[in-house]
């Protein structure tokens, strides 16, 4: 990690000659300056200070590829032994400690060179200790993927008050978890440290076994529906916004139990799907009501057959908002609820353990690289056997059609980190063009629909009788935009095969 200042040109030497992975060290010292800005409020150590920290963090592993069971007491020994340029006395005893103290149990008592300092410069050192071991730590994983999101000190009076550091990357969790492991001596010197994670995409390798990348890719989607920013009552709300990424992330959950289930034991995925299900089922209507304000919107936007004939539909409008917020509550209800809780946590433990994976069996794809072309190339058949649909379909066909789609989406877009960029984003951007196209379709059929049966409703008699007291402008409204979306199925429907088309040639 090369630098203009003359002291970390010593240190970057030093670290050339004992063949340091530079990659690690120099994440680990973004890492480390990183809560040692943070953090400032409680230690307050000088500017200075914040040198020695990168340093120390560039050394710790100084010794790893001579003596890798004892590199931290090697380390110690190699730094204080060195002419680092730059340097003080005190400043190297303090890097040699920090090589020293950055893994294993921390006993400064039986360290000679940490007796050396002073009781000022002692401090110092176990603060510095304490931030590369943290910041070693989100870097457990290896892979430099992990960085620091936020850390909110929470001031309060209690001592024991957690610090809560907010991590994100592809290995957060892991890594969050071993930073909170190392983070001993940090208690030891202020307050408790809680690491969370955050996952950027599932980190998947070719080399993972299928059930494995099956639990990555659940747990990236379980980050995306984490009740701790979300619930009421956590300052969030269940806002439509949220709303849209559970029903997302509830699609791709039940996505991935079916391409991967196979491979964990059916008695670990009932719950799970079971859970999945009610989920799906509280968010259905929800989505519904949706659906049919955006077209009723639509209409009324582009309306122009006059005033009078627009007001028709202010009662369907009406009836329908009303109908979506009653099923917001309940939705908001049901998250708050035991249930939905305990799946939460049941999708939780599933996931960070091995306990419930099937064993391997001789003849049967194991790892991801022997399966991931089999597994996009089995859900692509699924959809290109729609192909022997008529040119006019029935809406119902093309809808699972579109489902259909959107599971290939689904793994396609899982699976991106293991598939050519190129065939990822032929297949997505013809999954996207079709399943829009179809949308359309369903949307219209789905609000025309739901039109008429406000009118069996409101207006049981309208089907038999004209003579009956009914309101005119509204039945007129109603049946007026029923029609409109079915022009809008009728002008769609024979243009269906042209969006399947760029599917069938993948």
């Amino acid at each position: 990690m090369p630098s203009a200042r003359p002291a970390m040109q010593s240190i970057t030497s030093l670290c050339e000659r004992y063949h340091v992975d530079l990659a690690h060290a120099g994440h680990v010292a973004r890492l480390t300056t990183a809560l040692f800005d943070a953090l400032h409020p409680l230690h307050q150590l000088a500017p200075r200070a914040r040198e020695l920290a990168e340093a120390g963090a560039l050394l710790h592993n100084v010794a790893l590829a001579i003596d890798p069971a004892n590199h931290h007491t090697a380390g110690r020994d190699i730094i204080a032994a060195a002419q680092l340029a730059g340097f003080t006395q005190a400043e190297r005893l303090t890097l040699a400690c920090v090589a020293a103290f950055h893994r294993k149990t921390v006993r400064p008592e039986m360290e000679p060179l940490f007796q050396a300092l002073n009781p000022a410069q002692q401090r110092e050192t176990l603060v510095l200790s304490a931030l590369v071991r943290i910041a070693d730590g989100l870097d457990y994983s290896q892979t430099q993927s992990t960085r620091v999101v936020s850390v909110d000190l929470e001031q309060a009076s209690d001592a024991e008050t957690p610090i809560h550091l907010r991590v994100k990357g592809p290995h957060s969790h892991e890594d969050a978890a071993r930073a909170e492991k190392k983070s001993d001596l940090w208690r030891a010197l202020f307050r408790p440290l809680r690491v969370s994670g955050r996952m950027t995409r599932p980190g998947l390798s070719p080399d993972d076994t299928l059930a494995v990348a099956g639990r990555r890719i659940l747990r990236y989607h379980l980050d995306r529906i984490d009740p701790d920013e979300w619930l009421p009552g956590q300052g969030v709300g269940v806002s439509p916004r949220l709303i849209h990424r559970l029903r997302v992330t509830t699609r791709r959950m039940r996505s991935t139990l079916r391409a991967f289930g196979d491979y964990y034991r059916p008695k670990s995925l009932r719950p799970l799907t079971k859970g999945l299900l009610r989920l799906a089922d509280a968010l259905r209507p929800l989505r519904e009501r949706d659906v049919l304000v955006a077209a009723l919107e639509d209409y009324a936007q582009h309306f122009e057959a006059g005033a009078e004939a627009l007001s028709g539909v202010q009662a369907l409008m009406a009836t329908w908002q009303a109908e979506r917020e009653a099923f917001r509550a309940q939705v908001a209800e049901y998250l708050a609820g035991p249930a939905h809780a305990a799946w939460f946590q049941a999708m939780l433990a599933f996931v960070q353990t091995d306990r419930h994976d099937r064993p391997a069996k001789l003849g049967k794809p194991y790892l991801l690289r022997h399966a991931i072309d089999m597994l996009q190339a089995e859900h692509l058949a699924y959809v290109k056997a729609f192909d022997m649909l008529p040119d006019l379909p029935a809406v119902e066909d093309l809808h699972r059609l579109r489902i259909a789609i959107k599971r290939l989406r689904y793994l396609t877009d899982a699976l991106r980190e293991v598939l050519p960029p190129e065939r990822v984003e032929r297949v997505l951007t013809a999954c996207v063009a079709a399943q829009d196209a179809y949308g359309l379709v369903n949307d219209a059929h789905t609000a025309a629909g739901a039109a008429l049966r406000f009118l069996e409703v409101r207006f049981p008699e309208a089907r038999f009788s004209q003579a009956h007291d009914l309101d005119p402008a509204t039945l007129r409204g109603v049946v007026a935009f029923a029609e409109a979306q079915q022009r809008a199925i009728d002008a769609q429907l024979p243009a269906w095969r042209a969006s399947l088309e760029p599917l069938l040639v993948i």
